[in-house]
């Protein structure tokens, strides 16, 4: 046993040998969370409690899987009996690959077939587009990404179509009324086209536990342990799932940190890791609190923002590593003097070692624009993280395309793109009254194109081409059946011309064709380290990547990225630029504490990625829609212990060849700044009183009244309620199914009177 026990310090090894109960494991940052994991399903086949195919362990990211996978298969084969270990025999992945493994062998229970396709949000955005000009839906917003958010937050809510519909009509919310539609006949078509996007993959696994239990049953005996990595992280369905397969038993570990919740957008919701010592009885909480990333300051400084929220486990991160440097906060004029300062200290760290890892965050994708340009003329490489990926590049979805309809004959938002690629002249009329057949009578697409062809739905000129479309799917379709990835690729590529149609309708030919030989050397090696692997398994596996699963760390460049993804990295040295309020913290996040609490939870995510040493700055002044407008300085700025914090008020001129002096007129400047500030807020709220009375105190609203806001809509008062010393209203919000705590001095609520 001391194999495996001998690199773990006390708590981690209490985490690994506690079987006996549920095991909610607080893992801060940088505490070896992915070690205590890896470890304890080697410990339960070195006890014998389970073999490690009868554990299933679930994470967030491909990334963070593949290291899981790796990891275990090394340290069972080291320390246990079991002398090999295929892959495809473990269940360790994303939720969504686990959930996508479940379904290709259990969907058809559902009436979907095995082969179905997933969605991308560009393909869900393509099919609402279709959705939306057919049945001549208004009254929607205008960006189509706001409607594919708005639909992914109600599948997060495991809300229905129906009860969307249902509340809204009793909101008389007429703009969610029509979201709710779109909704239920998205959903349809997605079913029609045998397809699921990445939310379906959750709710059709939480479904199919629901209506069969004879499945769930089956999975139920098949698993004999759980662990689930980034708890904190879970959404409504993900935590649905578990409890489906945990219901009633001990042998569950769950491993997160509440301070480290961040995407409640995504629908994540802290109260799943907060509540879980109620929901399973018997649980014991185990705290790992060293951490072997950082120096002491640097969690210090952290945690003297985040203790200020009420919704957390209480702990504090320490570190064998030293007390290390103070981080270095820099008060700047504006967002150019900004993006200056910082190129000019990374010059500096980069002349003393070249082999330091940097990066820099911001809360905002706008804020790389001003430190792009400085990095640049100061000869720095970098790179922005978060770009377009591989897999979404127009040549690879192209090539992608066919070969899901090649496995999908039902898949609509494949044929339309690749329908006319390389250009055949079929035309939209054409495609609308394919569209129509299939729908019509119920027909996979390629079936409704045939149709169209033998009863001359469509225009002569068209059928032969329409023939010669539907004769390469075919031959290829039969290609596909030798399971040779390569002969496939190749052939597809011959029969469509696609190298010289890049050549004559792209830019850069060269580099997208680069892309394309590089996509068959991704199937390659997808068909050798899977043998016996189909066509549909390889989509399936790209179709789950993430952002997070392109990135290698490096010290060849810095690195540029937002701060939400920034989570489970680590650098050296980190600058977290913008440290302005309405910026960081967010401008959404001023009405509600917990969305303040969100915002500083990032904070601490972003301080705690350093190693050595966090630099923070803000800008007084950023040009935002255009015009430069004055920002205050962060309330984290104040809620950070000023024993771990060097500051100093630095300014520019714009010769990036000076150096930079501190500027001795600072607290003069500043000052002009903020009596403009207040000015301007003076007159802002001049117009307010003009224009509506906002609710300034409980006393003037009650239980049950109707209100407005802003950007959440019309709610219900459910709750009067203090904040602290400030007073504050919970309201249901229903078209969204989200309660809020809202801040009365902040909320800028108003009566709703129909």
């Amino acid at each position: 046993m001391e194999s495996i026990t001998k690199d773990l310090n006390t708590e981690q090894i209490k985490a690994l040998e506690e079987i006996n109960n549920p095991v909610l494991i607080l893992a801060g940052a940088g505490s070896g969370k992915t070690k205590v994991i890896t470890h304890k399903i080697a410990y339960l086949a070195k006890i014998g409690y389970c073999s490690p195919w009868q554990v299933l362990a679930v994470t967030f990211t491909n990334k963070a899987a593949n290291e899981m996978l790796n990891r275990s298969i090394n340290l069972i084969q080291s320390t246990s009996n079991i002398a090999k270990i295929d892959r495809w025999q473990l269940w360790m992945g994303t939720f969504h690959s686990i959930c996508a493994r479940i379904l290709r062998r259990e969907i058809e229970n559902i009436g979907f077939s095995s082969k179905f396709t997933i969605y991308d949000t560009e393909d869900s955005a393509s099919l609402l587009k279709n959705i939306i000009t057919e049945y001549k839906l208004t009254d929607l917003p205008k960006k189509i990404n706001t409607i594919v958010q708005m639909i992914s937050s109600q599948k997060s809510s495991l809300r229905s179509p129906g009860e969307l519909i249902k509340d809204s009509n009793q909101m008389s919310d007429y703009t969610f009324q029509q979201v709710g539609k779109l909704y239920d006949i998205y959903q349809k078509r997605l079913k029609e086209n045998d397809a699921l996007d990445f939310d379906d993959l959750l709710l059709r696994t939480v479904q199919l536990w629901k209506e069969h239990p004879e499945v769930l049953e089956k999975y139920r005996d098949k698993f004999n342990y759980i662990l689930v990595d980034e708890f904190q992280d879970t959404n409504k369905p993900q935590y649905e799932m578990i409890k489906y397969l945990a219901s009633g038993k001990t042998s569950i570990s769950v491993v997160g940190d509440d301070d480290q919740s961040i995407y409640s957008w995504r629908g994540a919701d802290i109260k799943n890791i907060l509540n879980f010592p109620k929901d399973f009885n018997g649980c014991v909480t185990v705290k790992l609190e060293q951490n072997y990333r950082s120096s002491n300051i640097i969690l210090k400084a952290a945690h003297s923002v985040v203790e200020k929220n009420m919704d957390r486990h209480p702990k504090e991160l320490w570190s064998k590593k030293g007390d290390g440097e103070n981080l270095q906060l820099t008060s700047l004029s504006n967002d150019k003097e900004e993006a200056k300062y910082i190129s000019k200290v990374i010059n500096g760290i980069r002349k003393k070692d070249i082999n330091t890892s940097i990066a820099i965050f911001y809360r905002m994708n706008f804020q790389s624009r001003q430190i792009e340009e400085a990095l640049l003329i100061n000869n720095i490489p970098y790179k922005v993280f978060g770009g377009t990926k591989f897999y979404e590049r127009k040549e690879i979805k192209d090539i992608l395309a066919y070969l899901r309809l090649i496995v999908n004959p039902s898949d609509e938002i494949a044929l339309q793109r690749i329908i006319n690629v390389p250009k055949r002249g079929i035309g939209k009329t054409t495609m609308e009254k394919i569209i129509k057949v299939v729908y019509q009578d119920n027909l996979p697409v390629l079936d409704g194109i045939n149709k169209c062809i033998e009863n001359n739905i469509v225009s002569g000129s068209v059928i032969s081409k329409l023939k010669n479309f539907i004769s390469i799917i075919s031959e290829l379709t039969a290609l596909n059946k030798l399971n040779k990835f390569r002969i496939l690729f190749e052939s597809l590529l011959e029969k469509i011309n696609y190298k010289e149609y890049l050549i004559a309708n792209e830019m850069n030919p060269e580099d997208r064709w680069n892309n394309v030989e590089e996509l068959l050397n991704s199937m390659i090696t997808f068909e050798k380290e899977h043998p016996n692997s189909t066509l549909e398994d390889y989509l399936n596996q790209i179709s789950l990547q993430t952002d997070i699963d392109e990135y290698e760390e490096t010290n060849s460049f810095v690195t540029l990225m937002t701060l939400h993804n920034s989570k489970g990295l680590e650098f050296d040295t980190v600058f977290i630029t913008g440290l302005n309020e309405g910026i960081f913290p967010h401008y959404r996040s001023q009405s509600s504490y917990k969305e303040l609490e969100e915002e500083r939870r990032l904070f601490y995510v972003g301080v705690t990625r350093g190693r050595k040493k966090v630099y923070l700055t803000s800008a007084a002044n950023r040009y935002t829609f255009g015009f430069e407008q004055y920002y205050p300085k962060s309330s984290f700025i104040d809620e950070l212990n000023p024993d771990y914090v060097d500051v100093s008020n630095l300014q520019y001129s714009y010769d990036y060849d000076d150096d930079f002096v501190e500027n001795k007129s600072y607290k003069k400047h500043t000052s002009k700044k903020e009596k403009l500030a207040e000015e301007l807020e003076k007159i802002k709220n001049d117009r307010l009183d003009e224009e509506t009375k906002y609710i300034q105190e409980l006393k003037e609203i009650k239980i049950g009244d109707k209100v407005k806001h802003y950007s959440h809509g019309i709610g219900i008062i459910e709750k009067l309620d203090k904040c602290g010393t400030l007073e504050a209203v919970l309201v249901n919000f229903n078209k969204m199914s989200d309660k809020k705590l809202l801040i009365l001095k902040y909320a800028k609520l108003e009566l709703f009177k129909e």
